[in-house]
């Protein structure tokens, strides 16, 4: 993507107030979740956290802005990969919190930090880079819903450790009740109705910023207020404790880097690669949401590598994971953002408190963080809890409360894993119902290409229940494979019908099949040698042949099994074994006069006919005509075997007819005057005769009731064909 174009004076205030703003917003934000990370056990090492806070929303604000296709992208650290950390962080600090170990938590708990951003970005870089975004999209919804409540319910218990340094759960409900501790989190929760209130009824880019600020003086002025007592004496209970620039940088030390434990950091890498998909998940959500909000389309991958890109320069920095936010987004274009210039200006202003210290911590009360985060939980607890049951199905609406109590009362990770194997189980379990049969036929209502004498015709039509074709779709496995092979069961066993010997599978529509599927087809297998059954399979791509085979369905006697390479070539052959036990496959030579006098009813008509028409010998193999040629006449056909053909754009040929004696050849753009719909290809050595545009135009101005008579005789031909076409689209779309 190319550097963004200077902007004009006139847009640059705008950007600037706007990124000023978004900036404050992404401070405020990255403090709360360090808060959140670095809380309890870690406590002692918040002033680190928000160095790393602080240095993720400043290269992923700047570097996202720049290379994002949305020119008002806003990123930094987001509360689904932060509580993914703090998880982390907090079996970290609970595994080395023994005498002797304490030394390794910080440099450890900073180390799955920065590796986790390392890793995100080269795993988010790869997937833009190799196109693989779109996998993305094939997360089942309700997962990711289940993912977002239960994500909400952890930020809103763990928002209460921040106000107070308790969680929230059964077991502390005693302590949060005690009277030192029960203003803390009353005004915390009364922050968080504040903004559950201001944000819900003005949407207006400055309510964010001006309820954060506002509440922050009216803290300070409260506590001025108070008399001198004890309580004064909790201000570092109650506001965060500035501390020096240094320890903003003290993870860039030797002694943190050779107090790692790498052992434990292994331990955690499960809840690392749960983070990695978890971000690539959030992307997806937050560019889908812009894409609605903004009505523009987004190049996901494009996205994915500016994010990718930014985390790596961000992990190679020490930085906390960020990426795109779209509350943020949406907050930075409604206050002005016109270009990438905003976001960066946003993280230049974090930057700037980064470097020039944190003093003003000293003035933020715990309880507005921690409201923040209150408000941040419980209101994906109010979308995907409350709002969703209005919006999904009761079904999938289940399976977003079972992740939710069971990340509540197992953890995070098995909550989503257990929802997602609950979604691949309801996933089977919807796509057993669908049967894997689109279309069941027969070859009574079903036949192949080729021109059938009149005997013939009424033979098949006769014998046409002896045939089933069955056109496969989808994806065939265990439970659709099964049913198929009970329905062929219960066909060879049915009274009162014809006895089965043909059974035609197509599989053009098939995208694959799993081996338990081969399975079934080798009972299938079974099944027609008992009943003397003969198996069809037309359209087999390569690798379905390859695992039928593999499966030993082809092994041994094959006399039952035959392939083709499409379904018309496959019931031709089903119609040929018919007709051959009727004893008529061969077609006797009918002179051409005869054939006339059935089109013309009138022999008269019919010898007069033969003067005007040239008789054309053509060797096997080679075309009577070609597609895309002029139509300068028509043929009538005497003996022999052609194929009409369309030639594809990718080279290969379809075949449309197969006409014996007794047929006409190219009589759709001899009336037309358009040029040849197909080709016609000699498969033996043939006669024709031919009647030219030329001839034609002589006979209508010596025979005008020859011409009428002919004329007749061919609508009635083209009809008859027409007929047969729409019956064969009825006989599909039932």
């Amino acid at each position: 993507m190319n550097a963004p174009r200077p902007l004009p004076a006139s847009t640059f205030l705008p950007n600037l107030l706007a990124g000023l703003t978004s900036g404050l917003v992404t401070l405020v934000y990255s403090i709360s979740f360090a808060a959140l990370i670095f809380s309890g056990k870690l406590t002692a090492y918040f002033p680190q956290g928000v160095g790393t806070a602080l240095i993720g929303a400043t290269i992923t604000a700047i570097i996202v802005a720049w290379r994002s296709p949305f020119p008002f992208t806003l990123a930094g650290p987001e509360a689904n990969s932060a509580i993914l950390l703090t998880l982390a962080a907090s079996a970290i600090a609970g595994a080395l919190d023994s005498p002797g170990r304490e030394a390794a938590i910080y440099p450890t708990v900073w180390a799955a930090i920065t590796l986790s951003t390392t890793l995100t970005g080269l795993f988010l870089y790869l997937l833009g880079r190799f196109h693989w975004g779109r996998l993305a999209r094939y997360v089942p919804y309700p997962v990711i819903g289940g993912f977002l409540a239960g994500t909400g319910w952890l930020i809103t218990r763990s928002s209460f450790k921040v106000m107070t340094g308790v969680p929230l759960n059964l077991a502390t409900l005693p302590t949060l009740i005690q009277s030192n501790l029960a203003p803390k989190w009353i005004a915390g929760v009364a922050m968080a109705t504040l903004l559950f209130v201001v944000l819900n009824r003005f949407k207006h880019f400055l309510t964010l910023p001006g309820v954060l600020l506002g509440s922050m003086a009216v803290g300070n002025a409260a506590w001025r207020l108070l008399p001198h007592g004890s309580v004064r004496t909790e201000h570092d209970t109650w506001f965060f404790k500035p501390f020096s620039n240094d320890s903003l940088w003290q993870s860039w030390s030797t002694h943190t880097f050779t107090q790692i434990d790498w052992t434990l950091l292994f331990h955690q890498s499960g809840t690392l690669l749960a983070l990695m998909v978890i971000v690539m998940l959030s992307i997806l959500l937050n560019s889908t949401g812009l894409e609605l909000a903004t009505s523009r389309n987004v190049d996901l991958d494009q996205e994915l590598k500016a994010n990718g890109i930014a985390n790596l320069v961000n992990g190679c920095c020490g930085g906390m994971v960020g990426y795109l936010s779209i509350n943020r987004c949406l907050l930075n274009q409604q206050a002005g953002a016109r270009s990438p210039l905003a976001g960066m200006i946003a993280g230049g202003f974090c930057g700037a408190v980064l470097l020039l210290g944190s003093s003003f911590l000293a003035y933020v009360p715990k309880p507005v963080l921690g409201g923040l985060l209150l408000y941040i939980g419980t209101n994906l607890l109010y979308r995907w809890v409350f709002q969703a049951w209005s919006k999904f199905p009761r079904t999938d609406y289940i399976l977003i409360l079972l992740i939710l109590i069971v990340v509540a009362s197992m953890g995070f990770l098995q909550g989503v894993g257990a929802g997602i194997l609950i979604a691949c189980f309801l996933f089977i379990l919807s796509y057993g119902k669908t049967s894997s049969i689109k279309y069941t036929l027969s070859g009574r209502n079903y036949q192949s290409n080729v021109y059938r004498t009149p005997a013939q015709q009424r033979l098949l039509e006769q014998e046409g229940e002896s045939t089933a074709i069955l056109v496969l779709h989808g994806f065939v496995f265990f439970g659709t494979a099964n049913d198929l092979l009970e329905g062929m069961r219960r066909r060879l066993t049915a009274a009162g019908q014809r006895q089965l010997r043909y059974a035609v599978f197509d599989f053009r529509l098939v995208t694959g099949l799993d081996s338990s599927a081969a399975l079934s087809f080798m009972k299938l297998r079974q099944l027609a040698e008992k009943s003397e059954l003969q198996l069809v399979f037309t359209n087999l791509g390569e690798a379905i042949e390859s695992q039928l085979r593999q499966g030993g369905l082809f092994a041994g006697n094959a006399s039952r099994f035959h392939c083709f390479p499409d379904l018309d070539h496959g019931i031709e052959w089903c119609e040929n074994q018919i007709l051959a036990g009727g004893q008529l496959l061969s077609n006797p030579t009918t002179p051409l006069e005869e054939q006339l006098q059935s089109l013309l009813k009138n022999q008269e008509l019919a010898t007069r006919l033969m003067a005007y028409l040239k008789p054309v010998d053509v060797p096997e193999g080679q075309h009577v005509f070609h597609q895309g040629e002029a139509s300068d006449g028509l043929y009538f056909m005497e003996s022999g075997r052609v194929s009409v053909v369309v030639e594809l754009p990718n080279g290969k040929t379809m075949r449309r007819r197969t006409y014996t004696g007794g047929a006409i050849l190219g009589e759709m753009g001899f009336y037309a005057q358009a040029p040849r719909s197909a080709s016609v290809i000699a498969d033996q050595p043939s006669r024709l005769h031919y009647l030219s545009n030329q001839a034609f135009q002589q006979m209508e101005a010596e025979a005008p009731l020859l011409a009428a008579g002919f004329n007749r005789g061919v609508v009635n031909l083209v009809a008859e064909r027409l007929r047969r076409s729409e019956e064969e689209v009825r006989i599909l779309r039932q």
